[in-house]
């Protein structure tokens, strides 16, 4: 294929993309957002709430200063990551300095009344995908262990983009493993977790990782094989610019594949919406792409918040990132 020729298919695709977000932009706008969700577990109990559209945000760091900072916003729901390999270093054995460091940072939160998102990921060098169903069975016990040491942590995400990427025990490393089959695993996994965090904590909600990649075929897969039962919440993340075409598009894509499992009063969620500043930068290098970030990033987060709050696409959206940078030092 020529070089012109691949553009001119990328501009197809990209004008696609572009028809699609008008489109459904326009189905959202007049479409009645939904009062309330309905959440109906393996068992058959079935828990009710109304609907109300909240802004949250993603925090790796938690400290005063961000406390402070998320209390001036008046944030209400924070994101924040547990990880696996940190907390359990070798099978069985729990780091208690690790241990400790989160229950400080949770108790920083529910004690300003901010209610954490628990992602919890990244698995330890023990598990892996040859060894799948006894990695299931041990990141159930990790939940169990979570939910019980923390009960005002009422919000657990299990794993993070496992549909792609960070783990390779649902085969997002192999390429010859398919989205599909990949959320067939992610199912087994969802069988065992989800009961052990309800046992350990009933009052706790088990919200599905944050998909990354195509939307269709993972959740197909999740519901093919009897997961539904198995989570209280659907979750996808949404990324590229501009911001709104992949929030709106892949919120819709993903809300009818719930409908069309008989699933669509469960609420859904986005986890991760936006962007940071070295992509942004990495991308365009050019001079003042810091500052330019700020503005392009508050301009477009302030109009998706209002249109998430005029439609009620989604139930929360977390936006990505309290800090400049995702990680430790960078977070300025």
């Amino acid at each position: 294929m020529t070089l012109s020729a691949a553009a001119g298919l990328w501009a197809q695709g990209w004008e696609k993309v572009a028809a699609d977000y008008e489109k459904n932009l326009e189905y959202l706008r007049h479409r009645t957002p939904p009062a309330r969700y309905s959440v109906t577990d393996y068992r058959g109990r079935t828990s009710v709430r109304e609907a109300r559209p909240e802004l949250g945000i993603g925090v790796h760091v938690i400290d005063e200063k961000a406390i402070e900072d998320l209390k001036a916003l008046g944030i209400r729901s924070v994101r924040t990551t547990l990880w696996w390999n940190t907390v359990e270093t070798e099978k069985g054995k729990y780091s208690e300095e690790a241990l400790a460091g989160f229950d400080r940072a949770f108790s920083l939160l529910t004690g300003a009344g901010i209610s954490p998102l628990v992602v919890v990921h990244q698995n330890p060098d023990f598990v892996s995908f040859d060894n799948r169903g006894q990695a299931y069975r041990d990141y159930a016990e990790l939940m169990s262990m979570c939910a019980a040491r923390w009960p005002k942590v009422l919000r657990w995400e299990l794993w993070n983009e496992m549909d792609v990427a960070f783990t390779d025990v649902f085969g997002a490393m192999d390429p010859r493993i398919p989205a599909e089959a990949r959320g067939r695993y992610y199912a087994e996994m969802l069988k065992l977790a989800y009961p052990a965090v309800k046992k350990a904590n009933p009052r706790a909600e088990v919200v599905l990782g944050g998909i990354a990649g195509d939307v269709t075929p993972f959740m197909e897969g999740v519901y093919k094989a009897g997961g539904k039962g198995f989570f209280d919440v659907m979750n996808i993340h949404t990324y590229g610019m501009p911001l709104a075409w992949s929030f709106v598009n892949r919120g819709l894509e993903a809300r009818r594949v719930m409908e069309k499992y008989g699933d669509g009063e469960k609420p859904l969620w986005n986890t991760e919406f936006g962007t940071e500043a070295g992509s942004y930068i990495a991308a365009w290098g050019k001079p003042g792409s810091l500052e330019e970030f700020d503005r392009i990033q508050a301009e477009y987060l302030t109009e998706l918040a209002r249109l998430n709050k005029d439609t009620g696409l989604y139930e929360i959206c977390f936006i990505f990132q309290y800090m400049a940078e995702c990680e430790g030092g960078k977070e300025e």
